[in-house]
């Protein structure tokens, strides 16, 4: 009796132990590292657009959102993180429907974005330049020419 009653507190602790770690884990949609110190995560999924919305950085277990994201814009998965770990490009989509009268037409505008990441901000927009690379000076070049 003993025996059972002991079984049945451990397998009890154990599913406990075993699901809060799935509820931890499932907090956020996507989630990248950065750094050692910093993350990128989405807060947001679009299965139809299979797309990630509502971008924070976590630094020490605080969500920063990212200053002059629109949260209803969109990202890919993807990202392009200076070799200094300071800056990052993310893509930077919006898209939605745009209603004319009776029918609806889905709208999309790509661009892209470097995010300063200790301040969590966006520190320059891109339309067509974000093929780019960052170089060994942390500056991003494209086409040979250095935008920021």
């Amino acid at each position: 009796m003993i025996k059972k009653l002991f079984l049945l507190i451990i397998c009890s602790l154990l599913s406990n132990f075993l699901f809060s770690q799935k509820k931890s884990l499932a907090k956020y949609a996507l989630s990248q590292k950065i750094s050692s110190d910093y993350e990128l995560v989405f807060l947001k999924y679009n299965k139809d657009y299979n797309l990630y919305s509502n971008p924070r950085i976590l630094h020490k277990g605080k969500l920063k959102l990212v200053s002059a994201f629109d949260e209803n814009n969109y990202s890919g998965a993807k990202i392009k993180i200076s070799k200094n770990k300071k800056y990052f490009v993310l893509d930077n989509i919006i898209k939605g429907y745009v209603y004319v009268q009776n029918d609806s037409i889905l709208h999309e505008n790509y661009n892209c974005i470097i995010i300063d990441v200790k301040n969590s901000k966006i520190v320059y927009r891109m339309q067509t330049d974000c093929g780019g690379f960052w170089n060994k000076k942390n500056q991003w070049v494209h086409n040979n020419e250095i935008l920021f």
